[in-house]
């Protein structure tokens, strides 16, 4: 595993909610991407892997735009969720593999 992967995650996905609007659909093309770093955390324990999970979160909320909120409502876009759980998913598997690589390594 490369030196980069062992030290933080790139969560970087689409803007989803450019293909709804169509005032910014040009917008497709570009990514967000928020690096979650963690090589400060043991994975190896429970409370590294909620520090973990807790800034995957994090990201994944700002990379799907769930604190953009349509006028006159007060809840995310039907498609900043679904990106939200989408890679919510994505991320998880990904977290499964390094919290098994860090128990091999202990």
């Amino acid at each position: 595993m490369n030196t980069i992967l062992k030290s933080s995650l790139a969560v970087a996905m689409f803007a989803s909610t450019a293909a709804a609007t169509p005032a910014i659909a040009g917008a497709l093309d570009e990514v967000t991407v928020a690096t979650v770093r963690y090589s400060d955390l043991d994975l190896s324990t429970q409370s590294g892997q909620r520090q973990l999970h807790a800034r995957l979160r994090n990201a994944a909320q700002y990379v799907c735009g769930m604190d953009i909120r349509t006028p006159g409502s007060l809840i995310p876009s039907r498609e900043a969720r679904a990106c939200y759980s989408e890679n919510l998913r994505n991320l998880e598997r990904r977290i499964a593999t390094l919290v098994e690589a860090e128990r091999r390594n202990v």
